[in-house]
């Protein structure tokens, strides 16, 4: 890749009045926002020196003999593709935070924003990652394309807080959003549909309610929330002979629930815990997969999202003062999740990966030592892919790092 010119400008300003509602302080907020990204110049080339297999590969797939083994050089080769690009997005908000009592707040926002995608390009040679080599053919690449999009996103959020007691309080709030495409995400559908383009990405919309409880004292910390959100047209990655692409979903139920909770031992020293529960299924979900030159929608409604584990835990200890020793662990488990749309494959995720941390401060100096993967264990951080192929994204092992710092 050779990104030529790229230009972000923008702006936001905000307005802040500070006011009363019954002799409690309340706050109106106002503010705008204007951004564009601008791309010249954007130039993709294929590699120059790789070595294929030269004879048939001893996997399966679509990889043939000459499959690219490995890449022998970053020297430039065939120009593939050229493009340039605008992106604008411009809108404004209002908030109003008001605290109608000693123990009861309210907060309202509201936001719209207009999106503009304006993209020009041209794709000679495509990158088959199934074959994992380079195409020219006329009905795998997109050649000449345009893509000129714009989106009105709009999004609220209503939420009350209640304090019970001093050191409690519960909360419930109901928000909706629209959720804009990128432009990464646009241009993988034109370029992965080749001569056949995929169906054009619509804006998601989602609505979300939450309800939950906080709790601070001296000695116990505690975050609880339970959430369920609709979201209408999600984008959603599809992942077919690891080639991705982008579709919308007609909708996708998310729920879940998640807990957090410290104990301070002594002033100096705390121990915590944090779980989540996390059920995230496609309530309809037509897949638009390519075969050759041509798309074929395949039914995913009622499977669960990939990469997504249904448990995940968190055991945490540290202890500090604001001089002398300092000291932290922290031990992390994924449960398993599908690794696919169409849920024929599974991972089984990581247990009690563990990172700490040494340290010592002492005036304006402060020695760290950290450690992650403590225990050196070899795990995939991420899975992807169906039952004929799953690929693995894999953990970096024990990794050791001395810091200093000198606060002025």
């Amino acid at each position: 890749n050779d990104s030529g010119k790229n230009h972000v400008i923008g702006t936001d300003l905000a307005f802040e009045v500070p006011h009363e509602i019954n002799g409690n302080k309340s706050t109106f907020l106002a503010g705008a926002t204007a951004r564009a990204n601008l791309t010249r110049d954007d130039e993709k080339y294929t590699y120059a020196d790789y070595e294929t297999y030269g004879v048939d590969p001893d996997f399966g797939g679509p990889k043939t003999a000459n499959s690219i083994k490995a890449t022998l050089s970053d020297r430039k080769g065939t120009l593939a593709e050229t493009g340039e690009s605008d992106m604008y997005l411009y809108g404004f908000y209002l908030q109003e935070m008001m605290q109608l009592s000693e123990k009861l707040s309210v907060d309202m926002m509201a936001r719209i924003e207009k999106a503009e995608f304006k993209v020009d390009g041209d794709q000679m040679i495509a990158a088959d990652w199934g074959a994992m080599d380079y195409t020219s053919d006329p009905a795998d690449i997109a050649g000449l394309y345009s893509i000129d999009r714009d989106f009105t996103l709009a999004s609220y959020r209503l939420g009350t807080s209640y304090a019970l007691v001093p050191t409690t309080s519960v909360y419930a709030t109901i928000g909706y959003s629209d959720q804009v495409p990128n432009e990464s995400e646009l241009k993988s559908n034109v370029l992965y549909g080749g001569a056949t383009p995929i169906p054009e990405l619509e804006s998601a919309k989602s609505t979300n309610y939450e309800v939950g409880l906080k709790h601070r004292d001296e000695k116990i910390f505690i975050d609880m929330a339970a959430y369920y959100t609709v979201t209408k047209d999600d984008i959603v990655q599809v992942v077919v002979d690891q080639e991705t692409s982008y579709q919308n979903a007609g909708e996708v139920e998310k729920k879940g629930f998640e807990l957090q909770a410290e104990y301070n031992i002594v002033p100096s020293t705390k121990i915590g815990a944090s779980y989540a529960y996390s059920r995230f299924k496609y309530k309809e979900l037509i897949e638009w997969v390519r075969t050759g030159p041509t798309l074929n929608p395949v039914d995913r409604s009622g499977n669960y999202l990939p990469h997504v584990p249904k448990n995940q835990y968190t055991l945490y200890a540290s202890y500090g003062q604001k001089e002398g020793l300092q000291a932290s662990v922290e031990s992390q488990t994924w449960g398993s999740y599908y690794t696919d749309n169409s849920n024929t494959a599974k991972h089984e995720g990581f247990k009690y990966v563990t990172n700490a941390n040494l340290g010592y401060i002492t005036g304006a100096h402060r020695v760290n030592l950290f450690v992650n993967n403590l225990f050196d264990k070899k795990y995939a951080v991420a899975a992807s892919g169906d039952a004929s192929e799953v690929l693995y994204t894999p953990a970096a092992p024990r990794t050791v790092m001395l810091n200093y710092t000198y606060q002025f």
